[in-house]
């Protein structure tokens, strides 16, 4: 398994402890820019992972079609006539199995403005694994540890 990580989150919230929680030994590739979802939806990244502080909040137009190439990425196997008959992209997502998530699990919530107010972090995996990424943050406590920051910030 590979995990790809934005290199600036690594002096923050130290991914590598999640990395080591999934028993990833190999180490992981630095990319930026929508490069991240591409790589997991060809199946050369297994995870795509991405937190800053909770006062950041990523801006849709940087997610949004990472996650459909990820969701539509992930479907070039299925029949035509699956293709054909889907309902909505969350729905297509988890049948083709490419998902794209907050750390917490919720799906990325792109209707509230330009950005992604109700979400915490971004988590998007070849979806045979996600169920075990979000296993390994809430066992580490990620999205506490940030939230326990951001209190002693504001004191």
């Amino acid at each position: 398994m590979r995990v790809g990580v934005r290199a600036s989150l690594l002096t923050r919230l130290r991914p590598a402890d999640i990395a080591k929680e999934l028993g990833v030994t190999v180490e992981p590739v630095r990319i930026d820019s929508q490069c991240k979802y591409a790589v997991v939806a060809r199946g050369d990244s297994s995870v795509y992972l991405r937190l800053s502080s909770l006062t950041y909040k990523e801006k849709i137009w940087d997610h949004a079609a990472g996650l459909l190439v990820v969701e539509e990425g992930a479907c070039l196997c299925l029949p035509p006539i699956v293709l054909a008959v889907r309902r909505s992209t969350y729905v297509y997502a988890e049948a083709a199995g490419g998902r794209v998530t907050d750390f917490e699990g919720n799906r990325l919530d792109f209707s509230h403005g330009d950005a992604l107010s109700h979400n915490v972090g971004i988590v998007c995996t070849n979806g045979l694994l996600h169920e075990q990424v979000l296993a390994a943050i809430r066992r580490l406590d990620v999205v506490g540890t940030l939230r326990a920051r951001a209190a002693a910030k504001a004191k």
